[in-house]
């Protein structure tokens, strides 16, 4: 996952990029066989332990989707984000607000 954030016009700008390949299970390969259902279900972001966002995605969203939210914090502040698929991945990371 890469994330950005920073100060914009008194709140926090958070861009990030979810890497993952959002398989909506009804496209073919091309020796004709489904590519199974593969996608984020659920993003949330926290900060000090409180939910600052959570996104509920689902098969209709595109590869490696982009997404972009603001909250007010301040700088230095610690992001944690985390996303979990259908198929029970989940992947975390941190982002200090710039």
């Amino acid at each position: 996952m890469k994330v950005k954030a920073k100060i914009k016009d008194n709140a926090v700008e958070v861009k990030l990029i979810a890497k993952h390949p959002m398989a909506s299970g009804q496209v073919k390969d091309k020796e004709g066989k489904i590519i199974p259902a593969h996608y984020i279900e659920q993003l949330t972001a926290t900060v000090d332990d409180e939910i600052i966002f959570t996104a509920n995605l689902g098969p209709a969203v595109s590869k490696n989707p982009y997404l972009k939210f603001y909250y007010q914090g301040s700088s230095g502040d610690e992001i944690i984000l985390h996303w979990k698929d259908n198929k029970g991945e989940e992947v975390s990371t941190k982002a200090t607000v710039k």
